[in-house]
C-alpha cells in the first residue's frame, strides 16, 4: 500500500526513496504503473454517494421488528459490517446479538431494499465533478455496488449521473458468490467486451473499505482506497490512498 500526498503524484508514483521501509512498516520503494488505465470501477456507497442513513434505518427496523433486537445495538453492528454483502451483515449481526441462524435471507434482502425503494441517496461533495473528470480523461466508469441492480441504477439517473457512468451492476439479493468479485468482474468485462484477464490488466478498483479493496485484489486489478488510512486502516493494503478526489485524478495523468 502506498499513501501519497499530492506533489508526489506523477503518471508513475513514487515512494520517497530517503523514506525507510522499517520506519512505516512498508516493504521497499517501487514504482507503479498506471499509465495504461483505461477503466475505473467505483465502488458506490461510501465512495461516491451516502445511503447510510437510509440503509441503517432499513436495516434496523427488520431487525428490531422480526427478531426484537435492541436498536441502538443493531445500529453500532450495522456499521461495523457495512461494506461486505448484506447477506452476510444480516447473519452477522443475528448471530452477535442473538445467535440465531437465519434461514431464508433472500427474503430478508428483498424486505431491506423494498423498504428502500423511492429513496434517493445524498450524493457526496465533489463526486460528480470527479466522475466528469474521469470522462474527460478518456476512461471507462463504471460502478459496482452491494445495492441491487434496478435501485442502483434508479439512483444513478435521478442523480443525473448517467452520462458519467457507462455500466452499472449490483450484488444478486440473497447470494454469498454473486457480489463483487469475480462475478461481478466477469459481468463488467463481458459488457466492455473484453476477457476478466484483458480488463484487469487495465481496470483501477477504488472504494472506501476493506471489502472493496478485496474485491479488487481478488480480479487481480490495480486498488485505490478513498478515505482516511488511521481512521480506515482496512485500506491499508490499497496500491494508492487518496482522501480527496483530486489526488485521484491527477494520479491518473
Amino acid at each position: 500500500m502506498f499513501l501519497f500526498q499530492e506533489e508526489q503524484l506523477k503518471s508513475l508514483i513514487r515512494i520517497n526513496s530517503n523514506m525507510k521501509p522499517q520506519e512505516k512498516n512498508m516493504s521497499p520503494p517501487k514504482e507503479i504503473g498506471f499509465s495504461n488505465i483505461t477503466h475505473v470501477i467505483s465502488d458506490w456507497d461510501g465512495t461516491l454517494a451516502d445511503s447510510m442513513p437510509a440503509y441503517t434505518a432499513a436495516f434496523v427496523k427488520i431487525m428490531s421488528e422480526r427478531y426484537g433486537l435492541d436498536p441502538k445495538k443493531v445500529t453500532s453492528l450495522f456499521h461495523e459490517v457495512a461494506g461486505n454483502p448484506l447477506g452476510f451483515q444480516f447473519k452477522n449481526v443475528l448471530q452477535r446479538l442473538s445467535h440465531l441462524e437465519i434461514e431464508n435471507i433472500e427474503e430478508l434482502e428483498e424486505e431491506f431494499w423494498g423498504n428502500l425503494a423511492g429513496l434517493r441517496p445524498r450524493i457526496l461533495p465533489g463526486a460528480k465533478e470527479f466522475l466528469e473528470s474521469l470522462k474527460k480523461k478518456g476512461l471507462s466508469v463504471t460502478v459496482w455496488s452491494g445495492t441491487r441492480t434496478d435501485l442502483l441504477r434508479d439512483n444513478i439517473r435521478n442523480l443525473s449521473l448517467t452520462s458519467s457512468i457507462d455500466f452499472a451492476i449490483g450484488n444478486v439479493p440473497g447470494s454469498t458468490e454473486l457480489v463483487k468479485g469475480p462475478y461481478l468482474f466477469q459481468r463488467i468485462a463481458e459488457h466492455f467486451r473484453l476477457s476478466a484477464e484483458a480488463l484487469a490488466q487495465r481496470a483501477l478498483v477504488i472504494g472506501d473499505g476493506l471489502g472493496d479493496i478485496e474485491a479488487g485484489k481478488a480480479v487481480g486489478a490495480k486498488t485505490a482506497g478513498f478515505g482516511d488510512l488511521k481512521a480506515n486502516p482496512g485500506l491499508k493494503d490499497a496500491d494508492f490512498v487518496f482522501s480527496d478526489y483530486d489526488s485521484l485524478v491527477k494520479m491518473l495523468g
